[in-house]
């Protein structure tokens, strides 16, 4: 008896540590750019079948939008909502001058890649930021972006 309450704290210790991951929070999406730009998340589904990698992408892509286009305007910032975590499944955020191009469901790699597109789990940080590198737009995590940004000021210094 004494044995089974221990693992029943167990399984209550460690299911609060990871409760933070399964709630819904919101991400800051920074608009950078001189143009008015669409937003929106999505679900890449991924293979967490026995004996392969957790990483290791599944034959068939897929890429799900998880909530609504959002619009945001040039040099502006928007709250959006991060999607819940789950297993099989990573989070990003898919971006684009041209609201067609996130359609509900993206279901070929060559076209996620032509999008501008950032992976936005909890670990990745809040803020985002959307930017133009000709002829394309990029996207940052808080970490890559001040890095960016410390890069240039470091060459403008000599």
């Amino acid at each position: 008896m004494k044995k089974q309450s221990y693992k029943i704290l167990l399984l209550l210790f460690f299911g609060t540590l990871n409760l933070h991951t399964l709630k819904a929070d919101e991400i800051t999406v920074h608009n950078k750019t001189e143009s008015t730009i669409y937003a929106a998340t999505y679900y890449q589904y991924y293979d967490i079948s026995p004996g392969k990698y957790v990483f290791e992408t599944i034959k068939e892509f897929k890429c799900i939008k998880t909530g609504d286009v959002q619009t945001i305007n040039p040099v502006e910032t928007k709250k959006i909502e991060r999607t819940q975590s789950f297993a099989g499944r990573h989070r990003n955020l898919l971006s684009s001058i041209n609201k067609d191009d996130l359609a509900q469901e993206i279901n070929n790699k060559k076209t996620f890649n032509k999008l501008c597109h950032i992976r936005i789990g909890s670990s990745k940080g809040d803020n985002f930021y959307i930017t133009t590198e000709k002829p394309r737009l990029k996207a940052y995590n808080d970490k890559t972006w001040n890095k960016k940004h410390s890069d240039n000021s470091e060459k403008t210094i000599d």
